[in-house]
């Protein structure tokens, strides 16, 4: 399958919902080694996968610092010496 330029917007999108490497392939109908081929070669679709992937680590951060900010303080310290 030839690379199409708009693949780039597509697996940023998905990227940007989480998406794996994996899953990104499947979604654009192609191999994982075809997806990798793609990122060597195509600036475009890599640095796509690193805008996607950069919302979708903030998302979580975001998310784990919300649960962490629900829980009762323990104690002034995050490691207290024993």
């Amino acid at each position: 399958m030839p690379y199409d330029p708009t693949y780039a917007d597509q697996a940023r999108h998905v990227c940007h919902l989480g998406a794996t490497d994996e899953e990104v392939a499947e979604y654009l109908g192609v191999s994982i080694r075809t997806l990798d081929h793609w990122r060597t070669i195509h600036s475009d679709f890599a640095e796509a996968f690193v805008l996607g992937g950069e919302h979708a680590d903030a998302r979580v951060a975001r998310g784990l610092m919300m649960f962490l900010s629900a829980l009762p303080n323990q104690s002034a310290e995050p490691f207290p010496s024993q």
